[in-house]
């Protein structure tokens, strides 16, 4: 079995990821799907600065959180038909991803419309909390571009 999160070798019966942290579930759920689709796509630089830093629960890290969610779900839901949606919502995160692990974040939950990342775990740079606003600025760009691809 593999980790979800950092595609690690797991042993039989941990509940924790030795190298990320993570948690791991026995019978993975749409989210742990999503987790897999998402460090399958991280860059190899940045799986390898994650399995190399030090075990998160030895030391105290300040960290940078952003949340992000989809505002309006309800009418997105009823303008966008079903079959439609999902292919829609899987570009917008696999677009979300790619801006989150250029500045070196880490994607820490997602939920059906929301994604929280954070900067400084398990990769810690000085400038996380500008990391962060750079995403948050970024993603806003990139869906308003995508947006209007969408739209054309």
């Amino acid at each position: 079995m593999k980790c979800t999160t950092c595609q690690a070798e797991l042993p039989v019966g941990i509940r924790v990821c030795n190298s990320c942290g993570h948690p791991v579930y026995a019978n993975p759920t749409l989210e742990d799907l999503y987790f897999s689709r998402l460090a399958a796509n991280a860059p190899a630089g940045l799986v390898q600065k994650v399995r190399s830093s030090p075990f998160l629960a030895k030391e105290r890290r300040s960290v940078t959180a952003i949340l992000l969610t989809i505002a309006n779900v309800e009418a997105f839901q009823k303008a966008i038909a079903e079959p439609e949606r999902t292919p829609i919502l899987n570009a917008a995160l696999d677009l979300i991803a790619k801006v989150i692990y250029q500045f070196e974040g880490n994607i820490a939950k997602l939920w059906e419309n929301t994604v929280l990342a954070f900067f400084g775990a398990p990769v810690m740079h000085e400038d996380d909390p500008l990391r962060a606003v750079h995403v948050a600025r970024s993603i806003l760009q990139e869906i308003q571009n995508y947006s209007n691809l969408e739209n054309a």
